[in-house]
């Protein structure tokens, strides 16, 4: 019951996932309106959850370590001074697709 909440590995996977899409994908230089970046953050998008597939066949995730992952995916992109209104889109639409 204890490793159901054991969630440290979740939350550096949600680091990491947050600081690839950073390393992608510029904040200062993201344009919602702009249907070429809207592309590329697809693109990157879709790369984030293949790497939530591959880390899935190594670890078993339950709710509640989805919520961490998701939420520290999230504030760390926030953190950075990424629009909250859009990384909370992101987050969700991750979180759904997992």
């Amino acid at each position: 019951m204890i490793e159901w909440f054991n969630t440290k590995n979740e939350v550096l996977f949600g680091k990491q996932l947050a600081n690839f899409f950073r390393s992608r994908i510029a904040k200062d230089s993201l344009n919602v309106d702009n249907k070429k970046d809207m592309r590329k953050v697809i693109a990157v998008t879709d790369k984030v959850l293949l790497q939530i597939s591959n880390y899935k066949l190594e670890h078993k995730l339950n709710v509640y370590k989805i919520a961490k992952m998701g939420n520290t995916f999230k504030w760390s992109l926030i953190d950075a001074g990424y629009d909250p209104t859009f990384v909370s889109t992101l987050t969700k639409k991750i979180i759904a697709s997992i």
